[in-house]
């Protein structure tokens, strides 16, 4: 366990520098070029706790390092944001910039993760709590439910073979013996999965770089990190969005948690600016994109504000201006700001 200050704190350019002093003082290999692509490649059906690249993100940040759906991933083309791990120099691992509707931040991952594929098992227990095994005391392989759930995936797999080497891979398919082989992909969006496929780091690095993406969904399922350990894991599946790194992160300021204000069943939104020169704060209606309050005062905020117990808290928004305070009921926000003229 390592101790590091809350580095959501700092501004995005900041938490970046960070992440990647971080990798540095680990001793690990900074540039695409520390590679060793000419071995082997990442995608292995059986890997140690250290390797899973599906957990493969050694956050420095205290934000949550999990994929969420909804979640953007910028992969900036800066080769400064390339680590290698000297003691397994196959892996190559990203620091990207991530953005969720009120948060951006940062999160280093494998290029591995894009294309991995993980064996799944059954994830029912016995009555001690255990995963359970047949007869001999292995754990139990799941199986693809039928061949046509197979045959999308030589689909998606093989786009380019015969329709007869497809059929024959198909016919060779015991579905009653070998196991259900799970890749982050479905049948409608495999887009980042076929830029990557079948490519080294080396080769995956060029096809990804420059590129924004998309979590479009989360897979669960049961797998063998190794040839003896089981748990459950979340596989995230990405889409390509076609959205600027500049415009959306790096020329983004106050994109805070903080700064956003929502009504608890959504169809209130709002955003707090911060005029660059005065430092004084406004609201933009985040739904119309329209600005319903000039950047006027010193501070706004949002709390729930409890006027009986009897009754649920209501949202309330507070503005500061020259030590003086105001506030306001958010459901009546723009009504009174309209009224007040602000």
């Amino acid at each position: 366990m390592r101790l590091v200050k809350n580095i959501n704190s700092y501004d995005y350019k900041t938490r970046m520098k960070i992440e990647r002093d971080f990798y540095t003082n680990k001793g690990w290999l900074n540039g695409i070029s520390h590679q060793n692509y000419k071995h082997g490649n990442e995608t292995r059906p059986f890997m140690s706790d250290r390797r899973s690249i599906v957990d493969d993100c050694y956050p420095v940040s205290n934000y949550d390092n999990s994929f969420h759906v909804g979640e953007e991933i910028y992969i900036d083309d800066n080769e400064e944001n390339v680590f290698v791990d000297p003691t397994d120099p196959n892996v190559v691992h990203i620091v990207t910039a991530c953005k969720t509707t009120d948060f951006i931040y940062s999160k280093v991952i494998s290029l591995g993760l894009f294309t991995q594929y993980y064996t799944e098992i059954v994830s029912e227990k016995d009555s001690g709590g255990n995963y359970i095994k047949d007869e001999y005391g292995n754990y139990i392989w799941e199986h693809y439910s039928d061949k046509r759930e197979y045959e999308d995936i030589i689909n998606i797999l093989h786009p380019q073979a015969k329709e007869s080497d497809k059929r024959q891979l198909l016919d060779s398919y015991d579905l009653r013996i070998l196991p259900k082989i799970s890749y982050p992909f479905t049948n409608e969006v495999h887009d980042v999965f076929d830029a990557l496929n079948n490519k080294n780091p080396f080769e995956k690095w060029n096809a990804i770089k420059g590129k924004s993406i998309k979590v479009i969904a989360l897979k669960e399922l049961c797998t063998l990190t190794t040839a003896t350990k089981v748990r459950m894991i979340t596989v995230p599946i990405f889409t390509f969005i076609d959205k600027d790194i500049n415009t959306e992160i790096k020329n983004e300021y106050h994109y805070e948690p903080r700064f956003f204000i929502r009504s608890k069943c959504g169809n209130l939104n709002y955003r707090i600016i911060v005029d660059e020169k005065t430092q004084l704060k406004g609201l933009m209606n985040l739904d119309t994109g329209k600005q319903v309050c000039r950047c006027f005062f010193d501070d706004i905020s949002y709390s729930d504000f409890l006027y009986t117990v009897e009754n649920p808290p209501e949202g309330m928004v507070k503005f500061t201006k020259n030590g003086y305070e105001a506030m306001c009921e958010l459901s009546q926000l723009e009504k009174t700001l309209k009224k007040r003229k602000v």
